[in-house]
């Protein structure tokens, strides 16, 4: 699901995956979350031992730093990051939850 040249995607360990994506906002990381979520969906990858439902699904974290922190903070993402997949999974699974060093209602604010 890689967009453009610099957005990596790894393995970080047993069923969890990292996505960089350089120079993408929280708008557009969310959207990214989204089309990763829908084409998981969409090959109904049967996960018969699962509690939240019959077929594969997943959890996302997303993160993101303002332009200026990256500097100061780059370690933190991966922790943003890492915080909000824990959040999407005790609240339900099978779901996105996004992260910042701001207020998310800045984010909102900056939308489209």
């Amino acid at each position: 699901m890689a967009r453009k040249g610099g957005d990596f995607a790894a393995r970080i360990g047993g069923e969890e995956f990292a996505l960089l994506l350089p120079e993408t906002d929280g708008i557009l990381a969310m959207r990214v979350a989204a089309r990763i979520k829908e084409a998981i969906q969409s090959l109904s990858i049967p996960h018969e031992k699962s509690e939240v439902s019959p077929v594969l699904t997943v959890s996302q974290g997303a993160a993101f730093l303002y332009p200026g922190e990256e500097q100061q903070h780059h370690l933190k993402l991966f922790e943003l990051a890492d915080s909000a997949l824990y959040r999407a999974k005790h609240q339900g699974r099978d779901r996105i939850e996004l992260l910042t060093r701001q207020p998310v209602e800045k984010l909102a604010r900056e939308a489209p």
